[in-house]
Parts: C-alpha cells; structure tokens; sequence
C-alpha cells in the first residue's frame, strides 16, 4: 500500500491583503493507492491543529521512529511562525507535540527531521531572520547583507517536546527549503543553497545560485 500525504491550497480563501494568492492556508490531505500508484484514493484524516493563518504546511520527509509516524510541519503562531511534528500511530488520526522555541528574532519554516547521531530526534528547520522587520522586503534587506544558518532542535521525546533552537553556523542556509536527513551508516546528510554573497541593488535573478552538500560522520 502506498500512502501521500498532500498540502490543498483552497484557492478562493488564498489571497492576501492586496487580494493576490500566496500559497495559505494549507489542509493536510491524504491518498492511498493498492496498485503501486496507477489509481488512488481518498483517505480521510483527522489533523488536530489550532486554526491559523498558514494552517498546516507539510515540509518534510515523514520517518516512524519508535513506533510512531512523524511528519514534519510549521504553522503560524501569534505574529510569528514555528516548526515541530505532527505525530500518528495509524497514518489517521494526527496530533501535533509541542512546537520548537526559534531564537529571539527567528521565524522557522519548512522543517525536516531525522534520527539524532546521539540518540533522539534532530530537526532543521529554513530561519527567517526577523530581525530588521517581518515584512518582505525588510526580510530581503536583511539577507542581502547578513549571512542565514538553519535552525536547529534536538527531542529526547519523540517529538512531543523540543529543546530551544538554535542557529548552526556550520549550516548555511538562505531563505529557501533545505533537505536535511541521516543515512544508512548514521551520517548526516544536508543540502542546501543560498546567494552567492552580499549584494546591493534589485535581487539577483538567481538568488539562489550555490548548491551546498555536506555530509557529517558519527563523531
């Protein structure tokens, strides 16, 4: 059997405040499919998670880690935005655990989470640093001139609560969805990209323009 698990976009309801659409709310849905994905079909789910202005945005790769399906996901909080997982024993009923504290200043979205090298749960998370303002261009302003990290959690219990985030240098990461996993061997395994550096003037059109991989052996 073979399950998706989806983001619907409900397009009337997908507008901002000058009436153009930008991708929120997001509503978790399901498909299953017994034929190895040549037809599907609907699979109901119960999501619980407080209504808010993104709703639920599914970031990462879900993994099953002591029993337990865990699906990374971000949603709005009050004025700013936090990440955690959605937990599930049954691929149905869906529960959120208590969400990552970002840094002061910090959004997080598009999180992904993986085994920890020392046991537990790891989640990186793409940082919105905030602080020169929480609007667009304050945001770009911002990346323009200082370098971005990913954030970083860690959960001895599975999910349900996590440990204050923390920006990691070592992981760069701008403004856009990383890939963050462990391997067969215990390695991590991160991609990312970002601006090639500071810049001045109009937004380059390939802001986005250096791939970054790193691998991190146990140890």
């Amino acid at each position: 059997m073979l399950y998706v698990l989806l983001g619907r976009i409900t397009i009337s309801e997908d507008r901002d405040s000058a009436g153009d659409v930008d991708g929120f709310p997001v509503r978790m849905v399901a498909r299953r499919s017994a034929d190895a994905g040549v037809t599907w079909e609907d699979f109901p789910l119960t999501v619980e998670v407080p209504d808010n202005g993104r709703g639920v945005v599914v970031a990462g790769k879900p993994i099953r880690h002591e029993g337990v399906w865990l699906l990374p996901y971000w949603r709005q909080t009050g004025s700013g935005t936090r990440a955690g997982v959605l937990r599930a024993t049954d691929l149905r009923m869906w529960r959120s655990g208590r969400l990552a504290e970002p840094p002061r200043g910090i959004g997080v979205e598009e999180p992904q989470v993986a085994p920890a090298q020392e046991g537990g749960l790891v989640m990186v998370a793409r940082a919105l640093d905030l602080r020169g303002g929480s609007s667009p261009e304050a945001k770009d302003a911002r990346h323009r001139a200082h370098a971005a990290h990913a954030a970083v959690s860690r959960s001895a219990g599975g999910g349900l609560t996590w440990e204050p985030m923390s920006l990691d240098p070592q992981l760069p990461h701008y403004y856009v969805k990383g890939f963050f996993t462990t391997d067969a061997e215990g390695r991590y395994l991160t991609i990312s990209t970002t601006l090639a550096g500071p810049f001045r003037g109009e937004r380059p059109e390939q802001c986005r323009e250096v791939l970054h991989d790193k691998v991190k052996p146990q140890g």
